[in-house]
This record gives C-alpha cells, structure tokens and sequence, in this order.
C-alpha cells in the first residue's frame, strides 16, 4: 500500500515524497534527537518499562513484532508527509506540524474511541511528536523514516 500511495502521489499529483529534501543541520538534528528521547521516555513510562523488553515474549514473535512495526512506521510516516502538504497548500505556513496534527486527528483519535483515553492520548501525543521531528528533519522522508521507527520500536 505504501508504495502504491508513493507512485500515486508523484504520478497524480507531482508530489515526490521520495525526492530527498536537504539534509538537516545540527540544530534540526538536535532537536529531532531530544524530541525523540522525550518521546521514547514517555513510552517507557506508558508501557511501564523498556518497550522492548515489556513486549518480548519469544524471538520469533519478537522479531515478527518488529517486522510489523517498520511497515506500521511507514504508513505513519506517510500519513504525515501527505497530511503536512495539504496543510502546508492550504494554510501556507510551513512550519507548523500539519502532519502530525493529521495524524493525531486520525490515529490518535481513533486510539481514544477504541482503546480508552488512556493509549490514544500516548496515541495523539507521539502523533504531534512525530509531526514535528519530520519537519525538523527537513521532511527528508529517508531520515524521518529512520528516526520515526527507532521511537516507535523503543
């Protein structure tokens, strides 16, 4: 689904998600690091313990856990590229994480009516976390994808 939403975007809509932006500076980098100890703090406070070690319960499930969770990441990671270019076409500011208040809108709000206040606020949290360390990584889908995966895997 992701790559045909990739091919579909740059046919349809000449929106090359794939084209690689500039790399960020250290200051984005910075930011983007401490945004995501931040991040991987609260979900360890959430999961009451180091995520990994709280969700191993086997090598084979283990690794099929996190099988699913580079392709959850993915999908994530395309929900605010696309959700920060139609903020960004259509309020015209560009620094404001259009993308992740997308996805907390969607993600996180679901997370609220299915699972209870508790997970879809984490849910609606890591959204705007992860909105903003995109734009933070100057919307390098390369480098975004690789920073998004290591919080939402720890």
């Amino acid at each position: 689904m992701a790559l045909f939403l990739i091919r579909l975007s740059k046919k349809k809509f000449s929106f090359d998600i794939m084209k690689l932006n500039e790399a960020p500076d250290s200051k984005g980098w910075l930011l983007a690091v401490v945004i995501s100890v931040i991040a991987i703090t609260v979900t360890t406070i959430v999961w009451g313990g180091f995520k990994p070690v709280q969700e191993y319960n086997g090598i084979v499930k283990f690794i099929f856990q996190n099988i699913y969770y580079l392709f959850e990441a993915a999908l994530i990671l395309l929900t605010i590229a696309f959700g920060q270019k139609i903020g960004e076409t259509l309020i015209k500011r560009g620094s404001l994480p259009y993308g992740g208040i997308f996805l907390a809108l969607t993600w996180g709000l679901i997370h609220i009516l299915l699972q209870g206040s508790l997970t879809g606020v984490y849910a609606f949290f890591m959204s705007i976390l992860y909105g903003i360390v995109y734009i933070l990584l100057k919307k390098n889908i390369r480098y975004s994808y690789m920073m998004m995966v290591i919080i939402f895997i720890l």
